[in-house]
């Protein structure tokens, strides 16, 4: 795409260029100035406004720095995106007898609302989720200034590029109007800091222990369970080395037990996944909803179905089998449930995530013998919670014949 080509090359396009070459794409950009903000924190005005001076400051911080074509991108995208949310969620709320204008979780529901929405652009997946991960993350480096366990600082650096959040989030202050605009901008470079203190090479020490598990004597696939099992128990704190790691892993290697939970709208490619693993036992709560409901459409005993098919789950589990739960599960609550109960029986937990464009999740929604609505489909492609890489052991993003796995 020709607008997204420049910035490669180096050009400035604005926010209304933007708006001109993409905004039929994404029309939430064009209600950027209908969008208003607390002029405490954004005294400069509304989103657009906002949105422009973030623009004109992450170029200006491109002018100093020397990045590759596809990391410029994934900055500018990153910042022309990054509060994409604000026109659905934007609410004015009394806080101690003052009406003040909140956001509340606009870049999460802004990452969710964009993992199956950049394809058009020509992004690879790589791009595409350090551009939705910089975005989650945007307003979380004080967060991190403040917490400083140097695990949550390696978990973070799975997650995305931190020397590209920390442009995105630089250039977030410097295009506000507010008081502490000086000391926040200050907070970013701390953040910085500690992020090349804690990682001398820019990279996440823990990604490295698979080298100590190509030892062990098993299959590939056993070895990348125990790798990803680790560094699970590691960016919670409860793990410190991969020597450590070697000794506790020997415990799994003769374990079966593995929970596989799908992920992706109706249409995204989870029953061909089922159709191409037949070694997995399958929970389907299309399966038990026409059973209990007597037909797979009726959500009005979603309830019962649900617990019914939790209880299909810890069979599973108790008899140590491989098992896949095929649904949509773009609730993160939803997967908690699923993750701790695979976890509390010791099993192997996987996310796996249909990734598709929205054209093509509705085209193979509508290829379906039994279409789900289309009501039913606007709420699981903008109203879901797009699983993060740490939710479980390991998470999968598949897009067509590609696997990313952070």
């Amino acid at each position: 795409m020709k607008i997204i080509q420049s910035i490669a090359e180096g050009k400035r396009p604005s926010l209304d260029e933007f708006n001109e070459a993409l905004g039929q794409r994404y029309p939430l950009l064009l209600k950027f100035k209908d969008t208003p903000q607390e002029p405490e924190w954004h005294g400069e005005g509304d989103v657009h406004i906002h949105t422009q001076m973030v623009l004109d400051a992450a170029y200006d911080l491109l002018e100093e720095i020397k990045l590759s074509d596809s990391d410029k991108i994934i900055v500018i995208l990153s910042c022309l995106f990054h509060d994409i949310a604000k026109p659905i969620v934007t609410v004015q709320k009394d806080n101690d007898g003052i009406m003040r204008w909140r956001s509340p979780k606009h870049a999460e529901v802004g990452r969710s609302i964009l993992a199956y929405d950049l394809f058009d652009l020509g992004l690879d997946l790589y791009q595409i989720h350090q551009i939705i991960n910089i975005i989650g993350h945007h307003q979380n480096l004080r967060r991190y200034v403040q917490k400083t366990e140097t695990y949550l600082f390696h978990q973070l650096r799975r997650e995305v590029d931190v020397h590209l959040l920390h442009i995105v989030g630089k250039a977030d202050l410097i295009g506000r109007v507010c008081a502490d605009k000086a000391s926040q901008i200050d907070i970013t470079e701390t953040f910085l800091y500690m992020c090349d203190e804690f990682m001398p090479d820019r990279k996440a020490p823990q990604l490295a222990w698979r080298e100590e598990f190509d030892k062990l004597e098993c299959s590939e696939e056993k070895k990348d369970e125990v790798f990803y099992r680790s560094m699970h128990e590691y960016e919670k704190g409860n793990m410190y080395s991969a020597e450590e790691a070697m000794g506790r892993c020997r415990a799994y290697l003769d374990d079966p037990t593995e929970l596989v939970i799908l992920c992706g709208p109706s249409g995204s490619g989870k029953s061909t996944w089922v159709r191409n693993h037949p070694e997995y036992h399958v929970v389907s709560m299309d399966n038990l909803r026409e059973s209990i409901a007597k037909n797979k459409h009726d959500q009005s005993k979603n309830g019962k179905v649900f617990q019914a098919a939790k209880e299909a789950v810890k069979d599973n589990l108790r008899n140590k089998r491989k098992m896949v739960w095929d649904n949509t599960s773009l609730s993160k609550d939803k997967r908690k449930i699923l993750v701790d109960l695979g976890m509390d029986y010791g099993a192997y937990v996987r996310i796996v995530v249909m990734q598709s464009s929205k054209a093509d999740i509705i085209k193979g929604n509508s290829d379906r013998e039994f279409p789900v609505p289309n009501d039913i489909m606007d709420r699981q492609l903008n109203r879901g919670d797009f699983p993060w890489p740490r939710e479980a052991h390991r998470v999968d993003y598949v897009h067509k014949d590609e696997v990313i796995t952070f």
